[in-house]
């Protein structure tokens, strides 16, 4: 089983956006992306000069994310998965999921379908609790990032109270 967990795009960005690689891709040991979350995420990203791809860079740079490929089996998983109406980042997110049995991914049916495919979804907000919980962030360090998470992925109200709440109760 390989180390680390694949993340779709948007985890990637967020991540980037809040400054949080160093303090959550070791939640999974390091994150993974699959050619066309790097795309989406990286080519994508400096195509229209998005800021946080320096960041992404630089997470790499520090082994706390990888380019991963598919072998034949899982591209053909991620073609099917294209069919249940996904992205293609998610599809191939998916697809290498069996790889580490977990995924960080935001998106809500991707997440839905993970667990039918028998993986732990993880999403990006939920990297603060779980690095909570293992002791790697103190508590005023983990609502910090929730509230930067939150900010850059214009999550609710509802949401973040209710992950707020998930920190507070494991104080």
């Amino acid at each position: 089983m390989e180390e680390g967990a694949p993340a779709d795009a948007s985890s990637l960005i967020y991540l980037a956006k809040a400054d949080a690689f160093p303090a959550l891709a070791p939640v999974v040991g390091s994150l993974l992306a699959p050619p066309e979350v790097w795309f989406e995420a990286v080519e994508e990203g400096e195509r229209i000069g998005a800021p946080e791809v320096p960041r992404i860079h630089e997470a790499r740079e520090l082994g706390l994310l990888d380019r991963v490929s598919l072998d034949a089996s899982e591209r053909r998983q991620g073609d099917r998965l294209r069919e249940q109406g996904l992205g293609r980042d998610e599809c191939e997110v998916l697809a290498i999921g069996a790889r580490t049995q977990t995924v960080v991914i935001d998106e809500g049916r991707g997440s839905r379908i993970a667990r039918a495919r028998g993986l732990e979804p993880i999403s990006t907000l939920q990297l603060v609790v779980v690095a909570f919980r293992r002791g790697s962030l103190d508590a005023r360090r983990a609502h910090e990032l929730a509230r930067e998470l939150a900010g850059v992925m214009n999550v609710t109200a509802e949401v973040f109270t209710a992950i707020g709440r998930r920190l507070s109760d494991e104080w």
